[in-house]
Formats: structure tokens, C-alpha cells, sequence
């Protein structure tokens, strides 16, 4: 078995033939105007940005419907169980994502 968090290898090791199990391991969840990203975006908005280090650190993003999608799918479908990791597979850093979002943005972000 490769490594796993002792909480998910109980999740994994407690699939049976009557109980299924799933672990699933979502990025940084974006949309709705929620979570890490719409905060980001707000304080944007306001002309301040505080990222963690130089911004050059990468989040793995994954969309809130399709996070809610990839559920549904787990749950109808009999055969998934085990470790699923939810990403878009990106590459975006979060000066990336401050870059995407400054030209529509009222004044230029101050970004620390």
C-alpha cells in the first residue's frame, strides 16, 4: 500500500462487501465567490493582496460543481471506492491567479 494518512488508511481498510468506502482529496475549492479563491478575489478588489511566501507556490484548483459533480458520480456508482484525487490538473501559481484577475479589477492590487 503506498503511504497514506493513518485517517484514510481506516477510511480504505473499512471497505467491505457491505460497506463501500472513498476517500477523496480536493484541491483548493473555487467558485461561488467562496472559499480561499473569492476571498482572494474580494481583498483583490480592494486593493490589497496577502499571499503566503513570493505567490509562486501552486494550487491544485478544483471547481465547486465539478467537486459536487465528481460526489455524485462516487455515489452512484457502485464500483468506486479507494482514493480519488479532485484537481483540474493546473499548474497555476497564485501570482498566476492575481495576474489573471488584476485588468478587471477597479485599481491595481498591492500584492504582499
Amino acid at each position: 500500500m503506498s503511504w497514506r494518512p493513518e485517517h484514510e488508511q481506516l477510511v480504505v481498510a473499512a471497505d467491505s462487501e457491505r460497506l463501500r468506502t472513498v476517500v477523496v482529496r480536493p484541491g483548493v475549492v473555487y467558485g461561488s465567490g467562496s472559499g480561499i479563491v473569492g476571498d482572494l478575489f474580494k481583498s483583490a478588489s480592494n486593493g490589497l493582496v496577502r499571499v503566503v511566501g513570493d505567490g509562486n507556490n501552486h494550487w491544485p484548483l478544483v471547481y465547486d460543481r465539478d467537486l459536487a459533480d465528481l460526489y455524485a458520480r462516487i455515489a452512484a456508482s457502485a464500483d468506486a471506492s479507494g482514493v480519488f484525487h479532485a484537481n483540474d490538473e493546473g499548474d497555476e501559481r497564485v501570482n498566476d491567479v492575481v495576474g489573471a484577475i488584476k485588468p478587471y479589477l477597479p485599481v491595481k492590487p498591492d500584492v504582499r
